[in-house]
């Protein structure tokens, strides 16, 4: 899950600000934890 999560994210990075990012990080870690 974790490598998906990371290509997801990176795939989704460049086009979203870095507010919409970091959320998107977050959410990703709280899943992951």
């Amino acid at each position: 899950l974790r490598s998906l999560l990371n290509r997801t994210a990176e795939a989704r990075r460049p086009p979203l600000p870095t507010t919409h990012s970091s959320d998107m990080v977050r959410l990703a870690h709280s899943a992951v934890y």
